[in-house]
């Protein structure tokens, strides 16, 4: 076993990425109401040490996906933005991989348990499951073009076309 900073990536933990959300809910901590000078300055500490996480999951070569049980997404603006916000941490097409492919192999990974046994996920091949939305404009050149949704020309879920404007 290595280093303490090490042994996550030692023993091939994969971790869920939901610190990005003391980033964004702690970003300006004197605004959030109830909020005590004792409260403010725990989450500016929290959000300090937040933005820290992703450059140590990358130096020590940690598989990390998205996590995305923490909230409630009631909008596709809340589920673009889980995305969009990695990308002052990360490239995008980490970002992306967190959400898809890796997500993916971290699902093939639960055995009995993994609900997509009968093909694979993460993947855009014949025969595997996957949701695919397709923009005008290149993600790998910047998230943001996700936020744009009269760039979005198609939405595919469970085999089913809700959007073609190809």
């Amino acid at each position: 076993m290595g280093a303490p900073e090490l042994i996550i990536a030692d023993e091939g933990v994969v971790f869920s990425w939901q610190a990005y959300a003391s980033i964004t809910s702690f970003a300006d901590p004197a605004s959030l109401p109830g909020f005590s000078e004792e409260h403010i300055r725990k989450a500016t500490v929290i959000n300090e040490n937040a933005k820290k996480v992703p450059g140590w999951l990358k130096k020590y070569g940690v598989k990390v996906v998205a996590g995305s049980d923490l909230y409630f997404y009631n909008t596709l603006d809340e589920v673009m933005k889980d995305v969009t916000i990695k990308e002052e941490f990360v490239t995008p097409v980490e970002a992306l991989r967190m959400h898809t492919s890796t997500a993916g192999k971290v699902l093939a990974m639960s055995g009995p348990k993994n609900p997509y046994k009968e093909a694979k996920v993460g993947v855009v091949e014949e025969g595997a499951f996957a949701d695919i939305i397709i923009f005008d404009g290149n993600p790998l050149a910047g998230l943001k073009v996700l936020e744009d949704y009269d760039r979005m020309k198609l939405v595919m879920k469970d085999g089913e076309i809700y959007k073609n404007t190809l």
